[in-house]
């Protein structure tokens, strides 16, 4: 299994990537409206330099988000068009500016440079590793220095105070006085954008894209399910379980995740074999998970026992991608 700490590209990187530039999102944005050419989408979005234009056209070309073809206007040789690709990625867009908008303190607009500063700082410590290893349980930042001082203290420092600064993290102290860092309920909605943008690179560019590890689908698991309360008669362990990647290679062929639960609420959930034989439970490929919590298709995912946890992916559909606060 890939570590928290492991350093090699992360699933959703390129979708994050592209988004995370504000000429890429601007150029979907105007090819959403209509085909345009080079010269056309200069004067639209006002841009300086037609070079800077054409690098990010480049990018966008090359993850098949738009594509070139003979323009229909008079005197116009070419224009570029979205592709059902660039489409999808506009919908990635729509889920980063609604979680940006559902921010604690104060709505953030997908247009506002601070909204983006927000989303950037998700998106680092993904990559970092940070998210995926906060999302297991709260850490010091010692802990989040990795087991060979992966990350030095400067770093860990810098992005801690980022991300709490952002709302992304909460502080909190141990009984022995320690400070430690947990997920706000904001940044567990952000795991939302994540799992949006691993979709989209799996779906349409596949070749491109990064395997999700057992490691990523747990940590988003884990990260996610305090976000939803089952019905109130619920006491018991609860068994999430999913096939791995087939293109994840090495690493374990599945994995786990269970959750406690009392009178509807979360009491504790961790990776691995559940603690106690479960009341219910959830499996389901990598690919019908993200069907079940993405699209809200939760029959795509077996269940079993009771509750049926069909109840449990749809409230985490809606909480994840419905606005529902």
């Amino acid at each position: 299994m890939n570590s928290v700490f492991d350093p090699s590209v992360r699933p959703a990187r390129l979708g994050l990537t592209l988004l995370g530039g504000e000429l890429n999102r601007s150029i979907l944005v105007a090819l959403a409206r209509r085909p345009m050419s080079q010269h056309q989408l200069k004067a639209w979005l006002i841009v300086a330099s037609a070079t800077t234009l054409h690098r990010r056209l480049r990018e966008l070309l090359d993850a098949r988000a738009i594509e070139r073809q003979e323009a229909c206007e008079p005197g116009l040789r070419v224009q570029y068009e979205l592709t059902p690709a660039g489409v999808a990625l506009l919908g990635v867009l729509a889920v980063a500016a609604r979680w940006l908008h559902r921010h604690p303190s104060r709505p953030l607009e997908p247009t506002s440079p601070v909204g983006w500063r927000a989303f950037a700082a998700l998106v680092e410590a993904w990559d970092l590793g940070l998210i995926q290893a906060i999302a297991e349980r709260p850490r010091s930042s010692e802990d989040l220095r990795g087991p060979r001082g992966d990350l030095s203290a400067h770093k860990v420092e810098r992005e801690l105070v980022r991300l709490s600064g952002a709302g992304i993290l909460r502080r909190g102290r141990d009984p022995g006085g320690a400070v430690y860092h947990g997920l706000s309920d904001w940044g567990r909605l952000g795991i939302g954008v994540l799992a949006a943008a691993a979709r989209w690179e799996r779906a349409h560019v596949p070749r491109q894209a990064t395997p999700v590890t057992v490691a990523d689908a747990t940590a988003g698991l884990i990260a996610t399910l305090p976000l939803v309360r089952l019905p109130e008669e619920t006491s018991g362990i609860c068994a999430f379980t999913f096939e791995a990647d087939p293109r994840q290679v090495p690493g374990p062929r599945a994995g786990a995740v269970w959750a406690e639960v009392g009178q509807g609420r979360l009491r504790s959930c961790g990776a691995g074999p559940a603690p106690r034989p479960p009341i219910a439970w959830a499996h389901g490929s990598i690919d019908s998970w993200f069907e079940a919590l993405i699209d809200g298709r939760s029959s795509a995912v077996k269940t079993g026992g009771r509750p049926d946890l069909s109840i449990c992916l749809r409230r985490l559909h809606a909480r994840l991608y419905g606005g529902e606060d």
